[in-house]
């Protein structure tokens, strides 16, 4: 063997691409090395290389050059699945010498370039469950710098396929090939065409073949495609598969790729300030490129998006190894944003609009980031009444996916469940190894979070949802996470996130987070009572406001949960409900087959919610707690979750609005529980929306005993108010409130009056100090027309002075 020589080479210091786990090699007839790999793609900030997106990339002795035979840099979760673990979006490379030229195959599920998708199985695996297609890539000569386009193979499309059902609906995931290194000339070794047999199977993907040079190509076709990894896979009978590749010739045509793909979360810049950064336009095809570059600005003011040329231009690439071109990419040009204590949401595109002819018309660079004071990644904390324990975050979450990340992948045991107490029989392995139930009692509710949705779009007979949540996610990447902010008052380590715990409780705040476009800010509190014995409920409070202040109509906000009540078949629950205590749970599945191993009946084990009350401006400054929820129910994860991974914001839509009042899904199944506190809400200006609810989990007894659990805590939030909303800020409220304008001799006085009336109602600028001018004492911290009122008759009427600053409002 010769020294060793590294192909990549790719430097730590910049963004780029690392080989991924696998590689194969082959040398062409002229005895020159060929290599090809995936590659995903690199974050130097980070230095992690990051998720499935990546390239196939090829590398030949003779040239040196390292050229792109096909770009999967789409991302994984704009699809319906994906492949088994340590797998990128493409994988299972081969490369092969026929007739002069060299062909490249791998295996993609979903390629959205392709014009695949949504071909996935009905058994969700965890979300790998994408079904594979084995895809071609031809380069004209055997220096491989210039590839076509992907061609599909197999085109093998069974989407929501389920093998183990029916035998009807067969999953048909093509994975693992191999190719001949070297194609076969037919002709040369005096074979006729018309002489083989009918079984021999001929992939054509190019229908005009004529020749006689071919490759034979073998796979697996995978009938039960998923992670296979886990222990629980399913055993299929799949097929080994052969056909016989034509060596076609390459189709030539420009493929123009944009690197990078896409800006966005957690990518952010505070107000001010600029950024700007290179973007490299590549032609990877087998013809010269030839288009314009123009900008798209979706959101913010005109301007913040430019480049260098400055768009629009015309760009002329020719094919490998000239195919490279390198422009500058400002964001937030001249700092034009610049408006600090707000988040503003910018989203554009840079689009490369190819001339034919072309792989494809346009390609872009998506941007969607936020300027603000300071974005903040996921925290995490745990609340504890004592006797049961719940995982809470910074982004609204709770549960976090039965507590992934805590000591193992779906760990559970702050979960609401009584796993850790005495009193839980099922706290340890049968003597076996086996758990002595088949559920799992580490965890009661597995997710949930608050819910806020509007119409943003009706176009025709199609109406668009804008839609946040948090729950059925573990990262703030999905397109509807809601993203934690730091507020400047609460810009101090400990305060973008912290806790309240007291003697009478142990709480969490989850300081703020801001929907995708930041026109709602959101904050969740969450109380778990210490002075309330045994207790097995939880108390919390969604708050949400206009970032700018202005009215917002229109709107749904609520609560979703995925309870997985311990069960005798997994996470499968029943559901009800409880009137007029307005009371929606799921309980666990009891089938009386597995008496030797459980410790208790699953049927006695419950878990639900129910609101306890509603504040906003038209409630007086107190919480209504005679509010009723527009809408209640449970439904099944299999039709509205399973399907995307996720929820899917019109079908959500239509399930928290197209009815009414409460409703339960009858069935057996892994189901999910959603309120709508408000319908057709309308938040008015520089109003803010209190959604109290209560939860509750029952170990072993009955709906009573659920009910019981709930009004405890209904009657426990009663005997507590008012509870601390936030931590305390540095104390800008010095004894009482008052001092509107905090003019330095701290005066109460006329000018304060007027301060407040153009703060709230002509467009002047907030108080200095928002507790200072809560004059009424609203323990839930508002700044409102009732403070105006009271401060009025404060000082001219008679009425009682400015109230003493609140701890919970400093």
């Amino acid at each position: 063997f010769g020294p060793v020589i590294n192909v990549t080479n790719y430097p730590a210091d910049q963004d780029g691409y690392r080989a991924w786990l696998e590689s194969t090699g082959l040398y062409d007839s002229n005895d020159n090395l060929h290599l090809v790999w995936p590659a995903n793609t690199y974050d130097a900030a980070s230095g992690d290389a990051v998720g499935r997106a990546c390239r196939v990339f090829h590398w030949a002795e003779q040239t040196g050059v390292i050229s792109t035979v096909h770009n999967a840099e789409w991302d994984p979760t704009g699809v319906c699945g994906v492949m088994d673990v340590n797998s990128l979006n493409a994988r299972a490379v081969s490369i092969s010498e026929c007739d002069g030229k060299m062909y490249t195959i791998w295996v993609s599920a979903n390629d959205p370039a392709g014009g695949v998708d949504d071909d996935c199985s009905a058994d969700l695996g965890a979300g790998r469950n994408g079904n594979g297609e084995i895809w071609l890539s031809v380069t004209g000569d055997l220096d491989g710098l210039a590839w076509d386009a992907a061609r599909n193979l197999t085109n093998s499309y069974t989407p929501d396929c389920d093998t183990i059902v029916d035998g009807v609906n067969d999953c048909d995931s093509d994975n693992w090939p191999t190719m001949s290194r070297y194609g076969m000339d037919i002709a040369a070794l005096g074979i006729s065409p018309d002489s083989f047999p009918e079984q021999v199977y001929e992939v054509e993907p190019d229908p005009s073949f004529s020749g006689t040079n071919y490759l034979d190509v073998l796979y697996v076709n995978d009938k039960a495609p998923g992670l296979g990894t886990t222990g629980d896979e399913t055993l299929t009978r799949n097929p080994i598969r052969w056909f016989r590749l034509p060596c076609v010739e390459p189709v030539v045509e420009a493929n123009p790729n944009l690197s990078p793909r896409s800006v966005g979360f957690p990518t952010y810049l505070r107000h001010g300030q600029d950024s700007t950064f290179d973007a490299v336009i590549e032609n990877s095809g087998t013809a010269d490129l030839s288009g314009e570059i123009v900008v798209q600005e979706d959101s913010g003011p005109p301007g913040w998006l430019t480049t260098t040329p400055a768009a629009p231009f015309n760009v002329n690439l020719l094919t490998a190894p000239n195919n490279f071109d390198t422009i500058q990419v400002t964001l937030n040009t001249g700092g034009i944003v610049d408006n600090p204590g707000t988040v503003v949401n910018l989203v554009g595109k840079v689009i490369l609009r190819a001339d034919a002819p072309t792989v494809t018309d346009s390609i872009s660079l998506d941007i969607d980031f936020f300027i603000a004071d300071t974005l903040v990644g996921l925290a995490w904390d745990t609340i504890s009444t004592g006797y049961i324990s719940l995982t809470v975050g910074n982004n609204g979450n709770m549960g976090r996916a039965g507590n992934v990340g805590e000591g193992g992948a779906d760990s559970g045991r702050t979960n609401m469940d009584f796993y850790t107490t005495v009193d839980e029989c099922d706290n340890q392995p049968g003597a076996d190894g086996s758990d002595t139930i088949p559920g799992d009692a580490r965890v009661y509710l597995y997710d949930g979070s608050p819910v806020v949705m509007w119409i943003d779009e009706i176009d025709g007979t199609d109406t668009t949802i804008a839609a946040n949540w948090s729950i059925f996610s573990t990262n703030l990447s999905t397109p509807e996470a809601f993203k934690p902010i730091a507020d400047a008052a609460y810009d101090a380590p400990g305060l973008l996130a912290d806790s309240l715990t007291n003697g009478d409780y142990d709480a969490y705040w989850s300081g703020f987070f801001v929907t995708t476009d930041s026109s709602l800010t959101f904050e969740k509190t969450s109380y778990a009572p210490r002075n309330a014995g045994d207790a097995t409920f939880i108390i919390q409070r969604i708050a949400c406001w206009a970032t700018d202040g202005s009215e917002q109509t229109g709107l749904v906000v609520g609560e979703a949960w995925d309870w997985d009540i311990p069960s005798d078949t997994g996470a499968d629950n029943s559901a009800g409900q409880i009137q007029p205590n307005g009371i929606v749970y799921q309980r666990g599945a009891e089938f009386n087959q597995d008496d030797t191993l459980e410790c208790q009946d699953n049927d006695t084990r419950f878990g639900g919610a129910a609101l306890i009350g509603i504040k906003d401006a038209t409630t007086g400054g107190t919480v209504n707690t005679s509010a009723v929820p527009e809408r209640f129910y449970t439904a099944s994860n299999e039709t509205f979750v399973f399907p995307a991974g996720n929820f899917v914001p019109i079908e959500l839509w239509r399930n928290m609005v197209d009815e009414d009042g409460f409703t339960v899904d009858p069935v057996t199944e892994d189901q999910h529980m959603a309120m709508a506190a408000v319908r057709d809400y309308s938040l008015a200006a520089n109003d803010t929306l209190e959604i109290w609810v209560v939860m509750a989990t029952v170990q072993s007894g009955t709906e009573t005993d659920l009910t019981t659990a709930i009004e405890d805590g209904r009657t426990w939030f009663d005997n507590n108010a008012p509870l601390a909303v936030r931590p305390l800020q540095a104390g800008c409220c010095i004894g009482t409130t008052g001092n509107v304008n905090d003019d330095a001799g701290g005066n109460v006085d006329l000018p304060d009056v007027i301060y407040l009336v153009n703060a709230l109602f002509l467009g002047g600028p907030p108080p200095p100090c928002p507790a200072a001018a809560n004059v009424n004492g609203d323990s839930g911290c508002n700044v409102d027309l009732p403070d105006v009122i009271y401060l009025v008759n404060a000082l001219f009427l008679g009425g009682p002075a400015p109230a003493p600053c609140l701890p919970q409002c400093n």
